[in-house]
């Protein structure tokens, strides 16, 4: 599901391999009918906004494959949209013959489903990857994608003697370049995105466990949550990589032409990629591990407007802070970044638009409200507001340190946001004291002084363990009473526990998905427990 807002990234859902259980038809008994048109049709009641994104979509997609690939959909094909948990079961079940359970089962992983043999498609509104206007034009190119493997391999494409890395991965990617030649989200930032996020993931599947399976086994590979999809669209990324730019649409179709010939993956992938997958998979492990392993790669783009000098001291204190999280948490930044710097809020919503495919409102609620947002490998920062240099230390030191929270657990420290921010706002404000702009033990007696002169009282720390805690506290007690009581309750642990036990938080609950069971295991008892100790030690200072 994706998420966005000024301190969150991206955490993208998965697809489903687009399969109809249960069907024993040859493919000669699904020769061509029609003349290529794609129908669209709603189940339900679908929201407007959908429904034209995957209109527009499904009108401009043989067209574009036809350009890029040359291959279009092979007979007419009905598309249904649904917008709800009960429409799209209804559709498995009338459509593809599912029983009750089975549907169940599949509206629960999976965000469309596809049978090339009866030319029929469904797309999952309810799902995570339709939730917003770049996902939903990605989506519809997807599954669409999966018909045209079924014409070009003869029906072959889900057997098990198929490559299913390749089946999905390559989906994805078509779903992407729809995406990008519709105006949404850049293919270059789909790739990088993808290397991005494994960085965050746990658990994650082999590439040697994607080369054939089973329907049951693709079935359970979703529901153990293993990342198939994402380790998928990873190794086509590198298989494409090694091709022409020009070739690489060409050569997809060029494998599926050929399993269909050879009805074995293995056959069709070196006859068309000149090389046996065993060697493919050797040069991706170590291309992948060298990928996570390696420096973070910060692109700055500096748009017009932004005043001169703001991009160098950027530059230069992101490199310390950076510096600074080595020494006391011994990791820094890995992979790719594009890190876009904003004129105004105007430009802001403006670079949300061309480079995060945001829609006009998304932007415009998120530039009066935010300072910066992140989006995957993507940060954009309104620059303009940062008019001191005492800002800019203290803003770019946090969403530095909030960007590596990201990366080692996710959204899981969402779970606590009053620790996962305060940690980062201390980084901030050690490093403002690097710079001579003030000790720590100044800004502390500040934040006491604050706390103990606001007007309508300050927030509980267990009244700020989410984010919808967090906005309710900030509406309740004011803008800066929350921030403050965070602050205060993390160097409340840095001074009894030292730098290294955030990072060993961050760390343990990206493993577990538990952010309260990593507390208690790094500081010894509950968040409840602590709150009470902290809360009784804060009157003692203020009063």
């Amino acid at each position: 599901m994706r998420k966005r807002n000024a301190i969150g990234g991206v955490i993208i859902a998965f697809f489903l391999l687009a399969l109809a259980a249960g069907f024993t038809y040859d493919y000669l008994d699904s020769l061509p009918k029609g003349e290529g048109k794609i129908f669209v049709k709603t189940e339900g009641n679908v929201n407007a906004g959908m429904l034209a994104d995957v209109q527009k979509t499904a009108d401009a997609f043989n067209d574009l494959l036809a350009e890029k690939m040359q291959a279009t959909v092979s007979g007419d094909v009905q598309l249904f949209v649904t917008s709800e948990p009960e429409a799209y079961q209804a559709v498995l079940k009338r459509e593809f013959q599912m029983k009750d359970h089975e549907a169940e089962r599949v509206a629960k992983i999976s965000g469309g489903w596809t049978s090339g043999r009866i030319r029929v498609t469904v797309l999952n509104g309810s799902a995570g990857v339709m939730d917003g206007q770049n996902d939903q034009v990605s989506t519809t190119g997807h599954e669409l994608f999966h018909q045209v493997q079924y014409a070009l391999s003869k029906g072959k494409d889900t057997d098990e003697n198929a490559l299913f890395w390749l089946e999905e991965g390559s989906a994805d990617y078509v779903g992407a370049v729809v995406a990008e030649s519709m105006g949404k989200q850049r293919l270059e930032k789909w790739e990088r995105d993808r290397i991005h996020e494994m960085h965050s993931l746990q658990d994650v599947v082999r590439p040697e466990d994607l080369q054939h399976c089973t329907l049951e086994q693709r079935k359970v590979l979703m529901e153990q949550k293993k990342h198939a999809y994402q380790m998928s669209d990873l190794m086509v990324i590198y298989l494409l990589q090694q091709q022409p730019e020009n070739e690489r649409m060409p050569k997809l179709a060029e494998y599926f032409r050929a399993l269909g010939s050879s009805g074995d993956g293995e056959k069709a992938f070196e006859k068309t990629f000149q090389m046996p997958v065993k060697y493919f998979l050797q040069g991706f492990d170590q291309w992948l591990q060298q990928m996570m392993h390696a420096s973070a790669d910060l692109r700055i783009v500096q748009r017009e407007g932004v005043v001169p000098g703001v991009r160098e001291n950027i530059e230069s204190d992101m490199a310390r802070t950076q510096e600074f999280l080595q020494t006391v948490w011994g990791s820094g930044l890995h992979g790719e970044y594009c890190f876009v710097l904003a004129a105004n809020p105007q430009d802001f919503a403006a670079a949300m638009r061309s480079e995060l495919a945001m829609s006009e409102p998304e932007t415009r609620t998120t530039a009066e409200q935010s300072l910066w947002i992140e989006n995957g490998s993507s940060i954009i920062l309104n620059a303009g507001k940062l008019d001191e240099r005492q800002q800019q230390i203290f803003s770019v030191a946090a969403m530095t340190a909030r960007v590596l929270q990201g990366q080692v657990a996710a959204s899981s420290l969402d779970q606590m946001e009053w620790l996962s921010r305060g940690s980062a706002y201390l980084v901030a404000t050690h490093m403002l004291g690097k710079a001579q702009l003030g000790t720590m033990a100044q800004y502390k007696a500040a934040w006491l002084r604050k706390v103990h002169g606001a007007s309508h009282g300050v927030p509980g720390l267990l009244e700020l363990k989410t984010m919808k805690d967090w906005q309710k506290a900030q509406e309740k007690y004011g803008q800066d009473e929350p921030t403050n009581i965070a602050e205060l309750a993390s160097l409340y642990l840095l001074e009894k526990h030292g730098w290294k036990s955030f990072y060993e938080w961050y760390v343990l609950t990206g493993k577990t998905g538990d952010a309260e069971k990593s507390f208690i295991k790094i500081y010894g008892k509950s968040s409840k427990a602590f709150a009470r100790e902290f809360e009784a030690s804060l009157v003692e200072k203020l009063y």
